[in-house]
């Protein structure tokens, strides 16, 4: 349950996790944005759960999250 969103939100989910199916990532980025929420989504395409798992969908992963840091955190 979301009441109102005012941080941004950045998630990254591997698409074959299987002890947190994406499909949770992908209803808490709708609730975040009904209730305002500015929320960038990243699905890792073969990855399971943790960071071991993500493989070479580093390069991917990392690019996405700077720019989410840049974009928020720059003065």
């Amino acid at each position: 349950e979301t009441a109102s969103a005012s941080a941004p939100f950045f998630l990254a989910h591997g698409t074959v996790d299987t002890t947190v199916p994406v499909e949770q990532s992908r209803t808490f980025r709708t609730a975040l944005q009904a209730a305002g929420g500015q929320v960038t989504l990243v699905e890792l395409p073969g990855v399971g759960h943790g960071f071991p798992a993500i493989g070479d969908q580093l390069p991917k992963s990392s690019c996405t999250s700077l720019a989410f840091l840049r974009k928020y955190l720059t003065p």
